[in-house]
């Protein structure tokens, strides 16, 4: 028999274990040191996630305003694409 297919836990636990989970491993998976995160209290882990929000919405700004740039380039008839 496959064990690894029998389901043992609800929807309901599950959705509990997910949010249990959810914020250290977005942490995680956003660079954040897994040590880190383990000491980290609740309030020390929210600044984390504002800290890393922020920088992921820099970075697209950034980004945006970079293809923004080369398009108005374009535009006006440079080749230059930076």
């Amino acid at each position: 028999m496959t064990r690894g297919l029998t389901r043992t836990k609800s929807p309901k636990q599950i959705k509990e274990e997910a949010d249990k989970i959810e914020l250290p491993l977005f942490l995680i998976l956003n660079g954040i040191p897994e040590r880190m995160v383990d000491h980290a209290t609740l309030d020390q882990l929210l600044i984390l996630q504002e800290i890393v929000s922020r920088k992921k919405f820099s970075a697209n700004r950034d980004s945006d305003a970079n293809v923004i740039q080369t398009g108005v380039a374009h535009a006006f008839g440079s080749d230059d694409k930076n």
